[in-house]
């Protein structure tokens, strides 16, 4: 399966993002693209890629964890009021 990566901007002069935890990703996309650019490519991004800490939906490599529900039971509350 061949993942679609999303390569965001911030501004004409910032580097590519596509790491989402990546201090530097835009709060703002200026530009967007799934092409991988040639150079300007973020270097923070780069390492947490390499480092396999990289959150990106499409790079991750695992299945998303199942949401983990917890059954509450039911407390009695009791008020400390005199």
């Amino acid at each position: 399966m061949n993942r679609m990566v999303d390569y965001v901007k911030g501004s004409d002069h910032d580097n590519w993002h596509w790491c989402e935890n990546c201090t530097q990703y835009p709060m703002y996309v200026y530009e967007k693209t799934s092409v991988k650019p040639n150079s300007y490519l973020c270097e923070q991004c780069r390492e947490k890629e390499a480092n396999g800490n990289c959150h990106c939906r499409e790079l991750m490599h695992t299945t998303p964890e199942p949401e983990i529900r917890r059954e509450v039971s039911e407390v009695e509350v009791t008020s400390r009021e005199q």
